[in-house]
């Protein structure tokens, strides 16, 4: 985003008016180049907090559902089959 000429973008739209919006001077990243700029910096000391800011909105890793082992698996199935089996003589008991 640095490196893409982000800076230059903000100091393009302080120009055309950034401050004056109500949610865009305090968008992420363009907050702390606004704040860099207003103090008298060029705008690249605000890629550290950034980054940072950026890094709380990264969602959490998703949960990684390893296989089961097979002794799991072939015990599930038998579970499975004796449910089958129950619900299947059940209806046979109300059906008749």
């Amino acid at each position: 985003m640095f490196a893409d000429g982000f800076v230059g973008e903000v100091v393009a739209l302080l120009g055309a008016g950034l401050r004056e919006g109500v949610t865009a001077a305090r968008a992420l990243g363009y907050a702390q180049v606004i704040a860099d700029l207003d103090g008298g910096g060029d705008g690249t000391p605000a890629r550290e907090p950034t980054f940072f800011g950026t890094r709380r909105y990264v969602p959490p890793p998703a949960v990684v559902v390893l296989p089961r082992p097979p002794h799991r698996v072939a015990r599930w199935r038998r579970v499975q089959q004796r449910r089958r089996h129950a619900a299947d003589m059940a209806a046979r008991i109300l059906n008749t």
